[in-house]
């Protein structure tokens, strides 16, 4: 049996959500790379580069178009070439519909956990284009014991027992070394990886088979939602672990993580005191249709020495973000406020397809004195970054 994978690559330049692209997604091909990398197993990785900016909008394009061809020839195409017929008609036809939902986007065909394949159709790590694929997701047959469906790529831990071969040098990945810091603050875990070839390849050909061992290792949802910064090193870390020993310890930070809580943070801005809570884990690749920010500007009266909400304030502010809470959840979620100056801030988002959310706010805010709301698309919960750093 054969299997075709295609992979995104993509060339430095800033994420929607203010990271470096290299260290938020899949880094540059090594110059000089046929455009392949081969498994020993034999399953063969397809490898596309594009050059980009920013990423666009999801366009006008409708996800039913491809569901349809799906249906009537592309699973049958699919299967055919999974079965050993070849995907030279499959490839070129599957690549164009993906292609018409959003150029950026990849996909590829890959074993199912519960299914025999799935097809996987990914925003390879953009957020900007992580809402397309949900919907992609949303709109999908329901799984069946041959086919199954995935917004993002899953985890393939076994693929780290492989060797790759990558730009005329084969490396184990059973060697890779990952040397680990835990912040229990943010729920993230920074990481360096090591590998003993890594002392003879240039830096972005590192990177990328870092992050391709990261995806192998955690998926892509888990790199999104547990890995913080990622780096790269040819000297062997002193307490670095295996592939293994970093699955292990992304699962007990996952398992202490449990559900969401609030912390209080405390800071000055320009001399002035800041106040904020934030709802922790607060990470955008949970909630990946959550696209509006609705910033809500609340002025209080009374007011401490500080600028922080006396008694009589504090209450009537807790009023209104539970009024807020009980209106809007779960289409909307209050993540994270921050109060300086006299002004309470609540970071609210939301499916951005729901527009009359934004005037339930405001119509909830409106007896509230000098209230505003300022509603914008942020991909990546960016408004909320500063908070969580």
């Amino acid at each position: 049996m054969s299997w075709l994978i295609s992979v995104s690559i993509l060339v430095a330049g800033e994420m929607s959500d203010g990271r470096d692209i290299l260290t938020g997604a899949r880094p540059p091909q090594w110059p000089g790379l046929s455009g392949q990398l081969w498994l020993a197993d034999g399953i063969g990785i397809s490898m596309t580069l594009r050059r980009r900016g920013r990423a666009g909008s999801e366009g006008s394009r409708s996800v039913e178009d491809f569901w349809r061809w799906w249906a009537s020839a592309g699973r049958a195409a699919a299967e055919a070439g999974i079965g050993g017929a070849g995907f030279e008609g499959f490839t070129g036809e599957m690549t164009t519909r993906v292609n018409a939902m959003h150029p950026d986007l990849a996909w590829e065909l890959a074993p199912g956990e519960r299914a025999e394949h799935a097809l996987v159709v990914t925003a390879a790590g953009v957020p900007a284009l992580r809402r397309l694929a949900e919907r992609w997701y949303q709109h999908a047959p329901a799984a069946s014991a041959v086919w199954e469906y995935h917004p993002a790529r899953h985890a393939s831990p076994s693929s780290l027992a492989a060797v790759l071969e990558f730009g005329g040098q084969r490396l184990s990945l059973a060697e890779l070394m990952f040397d680990l810091h835990v912040d229990n603050d943010r729920d993230v875990i920074d990481t360096v990886v090591f590998h003993p070839l890594f002392a003879t390849m240039p830096s972005n050909a590192r990177k990328q088979v870092g992050f391709l061992a990261l995806d192998w290792a955690l998926g892509e949802d888990g790199v999104t939602r547990w890995i913080g910064g990622v780096d790269t090193s040819d000297t062997r870390p002193s307490a670095g672990v295996p592939p293994d020993g970093l699955i292990e310890t992304v699962e007990a930070l996952a398992g202490r993580a449990g559900q969401p809580r609030w912390v209080l943070l405390h800071g000055e801005c320009e001399g002035a005191v800041v106040l904020a809570s934030l709802c922790v884990p607060a990470k955008w690749v949970d909630h990946p249709l959550m696209d509006l920010h609705m910033a809500v500007t609340l002025p209080f009266a009374d007011q401490t020495p500080q600028g922080l909400p006396g008694p009589s304030s504090l209450d009537q502010l807790r009023a209104l973000e539970d009024e807020l809470t009980d209106r809007l959840e779960p289409r909307a979620l209050l993540v994270a406020h921050e109060t300086t100056r006299g002004v309470r801030t609540l970071h609210l988002y939301a499916d951005s397809d729901a527009p009359d959310l934004a005037k339930q706010v405001q119509d909830a805010v409106e007896g509230w004195p000098g209230a505003a709301v300022n509603s914008n698309l942020d991909f990546g919960w960016r408004a909320i970054r500063h908070l969580k750093e």
